[in-house]
């Protein structure tokens, strides 16, 4: 288990308490997004972004930058084209392509596994 900062648990957990008000759903998102492995996902730019592992493209998105998330089409993971909703794998490298307009869809939900990705797509449904 890795140590986690006190600022890093704090966001996670309110993050978690926008998603869900049900104790069994918040326990199991705050164990998810805690306890889980981390995986290393790079930009284009070679910055990073901790995820946990089994994190999609979208959490990714949303973990980015998630105004650049709410308009994205499709990525690129190590060159490839893929779907947005790809499971990511350690040290993969992504590009976000995105539209000029919003293409938040519902179904985001079933792939994203952040309670942070979950929360954004939720309120930019509403």
């Amino acid at each position: 288990m890795r140590l986690l900062s006190t600022e890093l648990l704090k966001d996670s957990i309110k993050s978690v308490q926008a998603v869900s008000n049900n104790p069994i759903e918040f326990h199991d998102l705050i164990t998810y997004e805690l306890l889980h492995k981390e995986m290393t996902i790079f930009t284009p730019k070679m910055d990073v972004i901790l995820l946990p592992e089994g994190a999609t493209v979208i959490d990714f998105a949303f973990s980015l930058n998630p105004e650049l998330a709410k308009k994205m089409s499709y990525v690129k993971i190590n060159g490839q084209t893929k779907s947005i909703t790809t499971a990511l794998n350690n040290m993969d490298i992504v590009e976000i392509i995105a539209l000029k307009r919003n293409t938040v869809h519902a179904d985001w939900l079933n792939h994203a596994q952040t309670s942070k990705a979950m929360k954004t797509i939720q309120d930019s449904l509403q």
